[in-house]
């Protein structure tokens, strides 16, 4: 479920959904904004498979709740 193997594809992985959820965060985004900006999209598919997404990217430390905003980690050298 969280990686693609030959029984789920890479558009299936919360992999790929936590990429997705990556790139719409270019600037820090309420939760509600970005459920709305993929809540279409066929990979992310429902608002649990979201949460979870999100959760995936906080406990790799990709993400944060800053003032009530998600904002994506840069680790710039």
């Amino acid at each position: 479920m969280i990686l693609p193997n030959k029984f789920i594809e890479e558009k299936d992985s919360l992999l790929y959904v936590g990429a997705l959820l990556l790139n719409k965060l270019d600037v820090p985004t309420s939760v509600s904004e970005l459920w709305n900006q993929v809540k279409d999209n066929k990979s992310v598919n429902n608002y649990g498979r979201f949460i979870i997404a999100l959760d995936m990217l906080y406990i790799l430390n990709l993400i944060e709740l800053k003032n009530d905003k998600i904002r994506r980690i840069n680790y710039d050298s």
